[in-house]
């Protein structure tokens, strides 16, 4: 936090000798200097903001198990309308559609979209024009891809994406730019919302598995791109070129190895807060985490609180201080808390990053609403966002 330290000179006894301008310039920056000391001596010890309190996790809705009904994919749009991808269990994963379900603000399911037998959407996302996008995995590739979803319960599959192989995470930036994760073989494809056609963006080995699949989760902020590799254990970090290319990724949090001990084995999803936070659903550890600007993890809510698998995360609208969460139950031993299948909801104490949306240019606070990410693609946007507090 900036603060503004002013007065250093004011109320300051008149010196009773003359002295060189040189010498009075010394007495005045010692002065200063001594002040400065003073306040931070005098200052609270806590001068940097506390993490907020996580609040106790309710349930928004649950849904059946022994139906085949499980929740994966999760995006809520600006009006509160809650997306979540539905899918199989393990023991039958061919057996059922992999569906979308849409519920409007009080929880009722009010549309679905039926998207094949066998298929699993993973990823769900809403860009600022309310179009609903979500990421189908199939394990005969016959619908895999990312999917525009119609009203009515049609859909349409991106060209380019079929050749995709195992997609996974999925999100917008604010020019409408769709990004999603192949995660078997460790690659973020984009899709440019000018021609709506997939392409290969970037194939990395910090994307890449140990075995059982890489690249999961990610979310934009700003200028960069945020991916979660669960496999690994780490969140990586890939900065925009000006031109819309991928940067060399880094680690923000996490290692390169593969052990289950790693404290973030198992990051799903990402979605970032208004201080810069990150929450991290960590799904083979039964956790949700918050990552700090430096890379230290929080555990937030855990087992006892109910969680059985979580996979994606949302926040709210209104407030947007709390945070949704699809807990999926796929994999056992249930915990003895799980409220099993689920969307689970939990206040955070601050607000959650908005969707991102074009503001026009010049960009500035006042032709933007609150809280919208006014960082560009590319570096010329400055590698940090501004927020409106």
């Amino acid at each position: 936090m900036k603060r503004r330290i002013v007065g250093f000179g004011a109320g300051q006894p008149p010196t009773a000798v003359r002295i060189s301008s040189l010498a009075h310039d010394i007495v005045r920056a010692t002065r200063a200097t001594v002040a400065v000391l003073a306040a931070f001596a005098m200052a609270p010890p806590a001068l940097a903001a506390e993490p907020p309190t996580v609040g106790e996790p309710g349930v928004v809705v649950t849904f059946d198990r022994s139906a085949g009904r499980l929740p994966d994919g999760l995006a809520v749009d600006r009006v509160g309308n809650t997306y979540v991808g539905l899918v199989s269990p393990f023991r039958f994963p061919q057996s059922r559609s992999g569906e979308v379900w849409r519920f409007d603000p009080d929880g009722n399911p009010v549309e679905r979209w039926a998207l094949g037998t066998g298929a699993t959407p993973a990823g769900v996302v809403v860009d600022r024009h309310g179009t609903v996008f979500v990421t189908v995995a199939h394990p005969a590739q016959e619908s895999s891809g990312i999917h525009r979803l119609r009203s009515g319960g049609g859909h349409e599959r991106l060209p380019g994406s079929e050749r995709m192989f195992e997609p996974k995470g999925l999100t917008v930036d604010w020019s409408g730019t769709l990004y999603a994760t192949d995660s078997a073989r460790g690659q973020v494809w984009r899709v440019d919302g000018a021609d709506d056609r997939a392409e290969l963006w970037l194939s990395h080995p910090l994307l890449q598995g140990c075995g059982r699949g890489g690249a999961s989760g990610l979310v934009v902020r700003g200028g960069a791109l945020f991916v979660a590799n669960p496999d690994r254990g780490l969140v990586v970090r890939v900065d925009l070129g000006v031109d819309g290319s991928a940067r060399e990724p880094r680690i923000v949090a996490g290692d390169v190895d593969c052990e289950i001990s790693d404290v973030l084995w198992g990051v799903d999803d990402l979605a970032f807060d208004v201080r810069r936070d990150l929450y991290a659903t960590l799904a083979s550890q039964n956790r949700l985490v918050r990552i700090d600007r430096e890379g230290s993890v929080e555990v937030v809510l855990t087992a006892a609180d109910g969680l059985w698998h979580p996979t994606s995360l949302a926040f709210g609208t209104r407030d947007r201080r709390m945070l949704f969460i699809a807990n999926s139950a796929r994999r056992g031993p249930e915990p003895a808390d799980s409220v099993g299948p689920a969307i689970i909801e939990t206040g955070v104490g601050t607000r959650g990053q908005m969707v991102p949306c074009r503001c026009p240019a010049p960009v500035t606070h006042s032709s933007c609403p609150l809280d919208v990410d006014v960082g560009g693609l590319g570096e010329h946007a400055g590698a940090e966002p501004e927020w409106r507090a």
